[in-house]
């Protein structure tokens, strides 16, 4: 009787011990918001599986005074570039292409320069493509080949795999590769491939699902005011996507088995890596697919943030712990990075 009375004081203790975990993030998000002027912000945190937070602070739209939850769409930025990369490797997997192809089989007018050009140099940032295009045009719909060609004018920034430098237009490129591989728009091949995956709620930015939309916002440090972000028509490959964080839980479940791709694909994205840069202590920070890869306080850290107009996200993963923060915002250019190092200094040791 005594072990028993002991061990449901322990169990009592730790859900006390959890439950003042949570209002210590609580804190933090809403400190952090109001220093760095975040409208709306929601929040996923997942340990073994588990969900231990998921849920919205602030607001989504802050005329209408309209809460963000856990089920508010926001758009994501450049963790849409997971995905990609994901589908890439999908079709790789079923044999309709492989990361060694050269990118002259799928754009035949390419440069003579990029004949060195694969599209795993394209996954990792290697490529020596220019970063944006000049024919770009937030407000245009146009096709990705326009937005492609226009930069076989310039020349490459290094040659093919000598360095990393982060290109957009790489993920352009590899939009038009699964257009022209599954014979569908990559408009209608994302949003076929997220509700047969169970991602019931995310979309293209381009496509709306009826459930509230965050709308994206803008600070101003030297008038002190926030104002909307416009919302712009194009779709863009490298950050096209939008979703709330309860499709980012799901997702983040999805990595963790051997659905879409094999176990070994799956860590293939943050294993096969080049080295991004190198801090002033020696230490390297890694590029995969669509993830960057850089130890923090000893443990593995796989992570990427987002930033499009009016919108800032970060996803990170403690793939050793199996641990993972998900940030969704919809402000512009803040530092999420110092939210999610609070958050796991928070929950990182007590939940090992």
């Amino acid at each position: 009787m005594y072990k028993r009375i002991i061990v449901v004081a322990v169990l009592f203790c730790y859900c006390l011990s959890g439950i003042a975990q949570i209002r210590t993030i609580d804190s933090i998000i809403k400190e952090e918001m109001e220093q760095q002027h975040i409208p709306g912000l929601a929040l996923g945190i997942v340990k073994d599986g588990k969900i231990i937070v998921s849920k919205g602070y602030g607001f989504a739209y802050l005329k209408d005074g309209i809460p963000v939850t856990e089920n508010t769409v926001f758009k994501i930025g450049s963790l849409s570039k997971q995905f990609i990369a994901t589908c890439i490797l999908a079709l790789a997997e079923q044999g309709k292409l492989s990361l060694s192809d050269h990118i002259h089989k799928y754009l035949k007018d390419a440069p003579e320069e990029w004949q060195n050009i694969t599209i795993r140099n394209l996954l990792n940032h290697t490529s020596g493509i220019e970063r944006e295009s000049p024919a770009f045009d937030w407000m245009k719909r146009q096709p990705d080949s326009v937005v492609i060609r226009a930069v076989y004018k310039d020349d490459l920034r290094f040659p093919t795999g000598t360095k990393w430098e982060y290109s957009n237009m790489g993920y352009f490129i590899l939009a038009d590769i699964i257009r022209q591989v599954t014979g569908q728009s990559f408009e209608d091949y994302m949003n076929n491939f997220f509700p047969a995956n169970g991602l019931t709620h995310m979309t293209t930015t381009t496509k709306s699902k009826g459930i509230v939309k965050a709308k994206g916002y803008n600070y101003n440090k030297e008038s002190g005011k926030t104002s909307e972000a416009i919302d712009f028509i194009a779709l863009r490959p490298s950050g096209a996507f939008s979703a709330p964080v309860t499709d980012m839980i799901k997702w983040d479940s999805i990595q963790q088995g051997s659905t879409i791709l094999t176990r070994q694909d799956w860590a293939k994205m943050y294993e096969d890596t080049v080295i991004e840069r190198v801090a002033a202590n020696g230490k390297a920070s890694y590029y995969g697919y669509g993830w960057e890869v850089t130890p923090y306080k000893g443990h593995r850290l796989v992570h990427h943030n987002g930033s499009t107009r009016g919108f800032t996200t970060e996803y990170w993963k403690f793939i050793d712990d199996k641990l993972s923060i998900i940030i969704l915002t919809n402000a512009n250019e803040v530092g999420l990075g110092k939210v999610a190092r609070h958050v796991y200094d928070t929950l990182g040791t007590d939940l090992k």
